[in-house]
């Protein structure tokens, strides 16, 4: 009922804390003795900041409550409670550590992290106007979250809580930035010993034809981005083969290339999904002030750093592959190993955070925690992977 008093030119309070005076007519109930109650309703899915009552009255019968006082003496209060305005609550800090092995099979059960093992190809430009892709492979090993118990299951967005700050985060075993063939090493940057691509105006025109050339690879005409000039979308007309995108004629492991959101949208969850390997970008655009900005694109980052986040005893040989288009096929050029990361410490400075990134890591706390990995030893359960050694200072 507050909510409907709010009017349509005062912000939602469901986004904009903010007070809202509202009042209800009591006359149908003159002379009579009643009970007065107020019932905040909720759910599973809506986690928001809740609602505070103050200042209640009613001038008939001179009632007034602001709340001052030190208990709710008159009211029950049945999960309301009484607010000063600041609240020191214990929430739960933990990590969870789970071992991932997207390539392994099981007798008895599903490996659920078996899509993990076909990840999409990433495409870029390269000088010699053809395209390159990149495709990371996730490393099995031992997955860390951190669970801050400061944040709601719903704040889990970096770009909203900050960089390494979240509900459940991963904790990254490498956390410096992936280096991709194809762009001008000048702007891949190190910083306090934290590597990063930054990129100022000048790279504009760079990124501009990164994206337009990659969208005119991959993308059907309906696909197309409505945010790029028209004379760039139109060079997409040259390199469309019998009016489909150049990519959707190349194969890999037997499986047709096509853009992601084309597979999504064209195709039901099924064997026609998994017969194809999705492809995607290496550039983005926004929207910033009226004007169209191009960069890397965050997700695809974000992917690949979920790639190499695990802690792990031995190094990934095939972890980040360099492919070109040959003959239809896609041919693999390079391969750049992960290294192995197998010791965690909570010691500052964070070794897991970088702050150079707007997303990925996290902002653990020191505890006097950390743990190494090491081999399973002979009396371990069958099939066991890795041994957990755990220490507190």
């Amino acid at each position: 009922l507050a909510e409907d008093r709010v009017g349509a030119n005062t912000a939602d309070p469901c986004e904009t804390a903010q007070w809202v005076e509202a009042a209800f007519d009591l006359s149908h109930y003159r002379g009579r003795e009643v009970r007065v109650r107020f019932t905040y309703f909720t759910d599973m899915a809506a986690v928001e900041d809740g609602a505070l009552l103050d200042n209640i009255s009613i001038p008939a019968i001179d009632f007034r409550d602001d709340f001052e006082g030190l208990d709710l003496t008159g009211w029950q209060a049945q999960g309301f409670t009484l607010s000063s305005g600041r609240h020191e609550l214990a929430v739960p800090h933990f990590y969870l550590l789970e071992y991932r092995d997207p390539y392994r099979a099981f007798d008895t059960v599903k490996n659920y992290d078996q899509a993990l093992s076909h990840p999409g190809f990433t495409f870029f430009p390269v000088r010699d106007g053809e395209m390159s892709a990149i495709n990371v492979n996730y490393r099995p090993g031992v997955v860390m979250w951190y669970y801050n118990g400061e944040y709601l299951w719903s704040q889990n967005e970096p770009s909203e809580t900050g960089p390494g700050r979240g509900f459940l985060l991963v904790v990254d075993a490498n956390p410096q930035e992936f280096q991709f063939p194809g762009l001008p090493q000048q702007y891949f940057q190190t910083a306090d010993g934290w590597t990063h691509w930054q990129f100022d105006d000048a790279a504009q025109p760079l990124l501009r034809d990164g994206f337009v050339d990659a969208m005119c690879f991959q993308r059907r005409p309906a696909y197309y981005s409505t945010d790029v000039a028209p004379e760039d979308a139109a060079r997409c007309s040259e390199v469309l083969v019998d009016g489909e995108p150049a990519m959707e004629r190349l194969i890999w492991d037997e499986r047709p290339l096509m853009y992601g959101y084309t597979i999504i949208n064209e195709f039901l969850p099924g064997p026609e999904r998994r017969a194809r390997k999705s492809g995607g970008s290496l550039f983005d655009l926004r929207i910033r002030d009226g004007q169209t900005q191009y960069r890397l694109y965050d997700r695809a980052l974000r992917g690949m750093h979920s790639a190499d986040a695990p802690f792990a005893i031995e190094d990934f040989a095939d972890g980040l592959e360099v492919y070109r288009p040959r003959d239809g096929v896609m041919s693999r050029q390079s391969a750049s190993p992960f290294a192995a990361v197998s010791a965690f410490t909570d010691e500052r400075p964070n070794r897991y955070q970088n702050p150079t990134l707007p997303f990925g890591g996290a902002d653990i706390p020191e505890a006097g925690f950390s743990y190494t990995l090491e081999p399973p030893e002979p009396r371990a359960p069958e099939g066991s992977e890795v041994r957990v050694d755990f220490r507190w200072r």
